[in-house]
């Protein structure tokens, strides 16, 4: 049996576990890369959020409403993104983008692991560039 409280509860565990990792790298880096980790929690959290309200309700006639603080922390990242992207952390930014875009996966039917699959697969492509930086 599948809860949803669980579901919830295991999203939480992702966001401290991996995007405490994250910041924290972020915070090693330093400069421009501590606002771009920053833009990426305020997207998850937007997220989770969303899943949050969504598991709790009739799916909506119109989800707009509900994906409007997602959809407004993408767009923040996005233009944090277009100012960096030519910097030294430009691959790293864009990166960033990227992988971001698989947040999309709830508005995509009906099904979206290919979705993810294609955030990953372009979010590696500039991680790779920053491993040959």
């Amino acid at each position: 049996f599948f809860s949803v409280m669980t579901a919830i509860s295991d999203y939480d565990a992702l966001l401290a576990d991996a995007l405490s990792a994250f910041t924290k790298a972020s915070d090693v880096l330093g400069g421009d890369a501590v606002p771009l980790a920053a833009s990426a929690v305020r997207a998850f959290e937007a997220q989770r959020d969303f899943l949050a309200q969504a598991v709790a309700m009739p799916a909506p006639a119109d989800p707009a409403p509900l994906l409007q603080p997602t959809g407004q922390a993408l767009a923040a990242a996005g233009d944090l993104v277009g100012t960096l992207k030519r910097g030294p952390l430009g691959n790293h930014a864009q990166a960033l983008q990227e992988g971001l875009g698989a947040l999309t996966w709830v508005t995509v039917s009906p099904t979206p692991v290919p979705h993810i699959a294609e955030a990953k697969d372009s979010m590696q492509f500039y991680l790779n560039k920053v491993l040959k930086e």
